[in-house]
This record gives structure tokens, C-alpha cells and sequence, in this order.
């Protein structure tokens, strides 16, 4: 929906930056245009917007929300006839975005019902709002943490505009604003497990070092399926789980966070993993119950385990 002349007034006037998608058919002279001034002011076109670190198609209108300051009045007993100026509390508009509906996607819709319904989990996400130059390099990021959608506006629909696009509009308040105006190069994770892929209860190497841009990055933060963590660059963890394995990792630079997940799919361990030369011992035993109740291992593997133990038993008693 194309802010009408009034609304374009008002956000010019409360300070507010309204970016606008002219999407991909941008003519030749365009683009000659602006790669004449590459150097020059910012265009409002090239932006790109994620929620949750998922990047999220369609947006047409961004404005990012204007700010003000309360102004508090004082004089002190002894200064002339006039009051000084100081600053109060601060506070900050709406979140306002627009975006062309997509078939089968009711991402805003469904965040909305979040809302309404009182979902804490999945009402309050980040949304980062980037815009980038001619050569879509991020220039300056916005990022609103603890984001919920207040207003959501479904789309109008007219038989008689043909041609124009069904778009939904949100207004979103937010916990905090975080604005970089030098974001550098974007966050990107690298995982690489070594062996690609482990049996059961084997060691692996997680390794995040070619996460870049490396000389940027503050904190490797790993986790794994078993719910356990670890921090580091490289990391060592011995896969305690059958079928799909999962490790996550998370990577800081400073207020930004980058997650990426590598899936592993374990095999389940066979009679060889709990049995020495053939032979189950207690201990073995006892952990192939723990993995049949798990999941792990079928039953006639756990009944191979305990035959095993049963035949080491009964060599026993006739030894003595």
C-alpha cells in the first residue's frame, strides 16, 4: 500500500525513514543513474529485512520509527530571568512495514494471532531491517529486539484495480532499538564436522573457525541435540544419540548474532558396541537398556546384548 502525499509529509516531518522497494524491473537509466552516484546519498530501494535471523521477502515499505525526547524546563535561584533546557524521557514511533502477500505464507498473520492469543514465545521476535548499497553491501543496520506486532492491516481488495498487488500491512512495538551505521561485512556461520559422518559414541571435531568475518567475531557459542553446550572456535563433543543430530552454532559480534544447524544422522549402534570379543558386561548391558528405552536400539538387538551377558555368566559358574 503506497503511503498516500499526506502520510509521506508526515513522516518527513516527524524525521522518520520510509524505504520503498521499486523491485526488480528498475530501468536501464536507472541504474546507469546510480552507478553515476555510487558515492553519493543513500537509495531507499535496496533493503532487505529478517526476522529472527530468517530473511524475509516482499517488503515494499519499511519506515523506521522517528524518535523524540521530553524537554524539562529549570532555573536556579540565583540565574537570571529565564529557565534552562534539559532533556527527559525518550520515546520511539511504531515499526511500520508492507509487504505483497505470497501464496501460502501466513508468517505475518500467524505472528499477529501470536499476539492475540498470548503466545509469549512466538509473539515477541527480532526483526533487522538493512539497507545496502549498489553493490548490496550492508551500509547501516536497524535492529528491533523483543518485536511485536500491534496493528495488522489484511489487504484491500478492489475487482477494478487490475494489475495492483494484494499487499499486508503491521505496525510493530518493540523493547529496543539498535542502530549501526557501519555493519561491515555480514555475519556469516561455517560449520564443519569432522568425521562428516560418526558412529555412535564416537568423538567429533566441530569446527566454526571459517565463520566469517573471523577478526570480527566475539563468541562461538555450540549446541547440540543431547542439550549439552559448549564455547569455542573448535570444539570436541562425543555423539551420545541415535538418527538425526543436530549442532548449532551461534556467533556474536557485539549486539549481532548469526545461528546456523549441521544434521548428522547417526546410526544406531550394533552388538559390537556393547560387547568385548562377544562378551557384555554389566555396565554395557545396563546402557543398552538405557538406549532400547531411548529409541536407540531395537529389541532383538538388546536381547542379543543380554545373551551375551547371560553366556558370559554361565561360563562363569561352570570356571567355579
Amino acid at each position: 500500500m503506497e503511503p498516500t502525499l499526506e502520510r509521506r509529509t508526515l513522516l518527513k516531518a516527524a524525521g522518520a525513514l520510509t524505504l520503498v522497494s521499486v523491485g526488480a524491473s528498475t530501468s536501464s537509466a536507472t541504474t546507469a543513474a546510480a552507478n553515476r552516484h555510487r558515492h553519493g546519498p543513500m537509495q531507499t530501494a535496496r533493503f532487505t529485512v529478517e526476522i529472527d535471523d530468517v530473511q524475509v521477502e516482499g517488503w515494499q515499505y519499511v519506515t523506521i520509527p522517528s524518535s523524540s525526547t521530553e524537554e524539562g524546563q529549570y532555573r536556579e535561584g540565583d540565574d537570571p530571568d529565564f529557565e534552562k533546557k534539559i532533556w527527559g524521557q525518550t520515546t520511539f514511533d511504531d515499526l511500520e512495514m508492507s509487504r505483497a502477500i505470497q501464496p501460502a505464507d501466513s508468517e505475518l498473520y500467524d505472528w499477529r494471532e501470536a499476539v492475540r492469543t498470548g503466545n509469549i514465545d512466538d509473539g515477541q521476535k527480532e526483526v533487522t531491517i538493512t539497507l545496502r548499497d549498489e553493490e548490496f553491501e550492508p551500509v547501516i543496520r536497524w535492529e528491533f529486539q523483543g518485536a511485536w506486532v500491534k496493528d495488522y492491516q489484511p489487504p484491500e481488495l478492489n475487482a477494478s484495480a487490475d494489475g495492483d498487488v494484494a499487499t499486508e500491512t503491521a505496525r510493530f512495538a518493540f523493547d529496543k532499538m539498535v542502530a549501526t551505521w557501519d555493519p561491515g561485512e555480514e555475519l556469516v556461520v561455517d560449520i564443519q564436522a569432522d568425521p562428516v559422518e560418526p558412529a555412535f559414541g564416537e568423538e567429533v571435531t566441530f569446527d566454526g573457525s571459517e565463520s566469517t568475518p573471523a577478526e570480527d567475531i566475539e563468541e562461538y557459542n555450540w549446541e547440540f541435540g543431547d542439550e549439552t553446550t559448549e564455547t569455542g572456535e573448535t570444539v570436541t563433543h562425543t555423539v551420545t544419540s541415535a538418527g538425526e543430530y543436530t549442532a548449532e552454532l551461534t556467533i556474536t559480534r557485539g549486539v549481532e548474532t548469526e545461528t546456523e544447524t549441521l544434521e548428522l544422522d547417526i546410526p544406531s549402534p550394533g552388538l559390537e558396541y556393547y560387547t568385548d570379543d562377544g562378551v557384555a558386561d554389566d555396565e554395557s548391558t545396563g546402557e543398552a537398556f538405557d538406549h532400547w528405552e531411548q529409541g536407540y536400539i531395537e529389541t532383538d538387538l538388546l536381547l542379543d546384548v543380554i545373551n551375551a551377558r547371560e553366556g558370559d555368566d554361565s561360563t562363569d559358574n561352570e570356571t567355579g
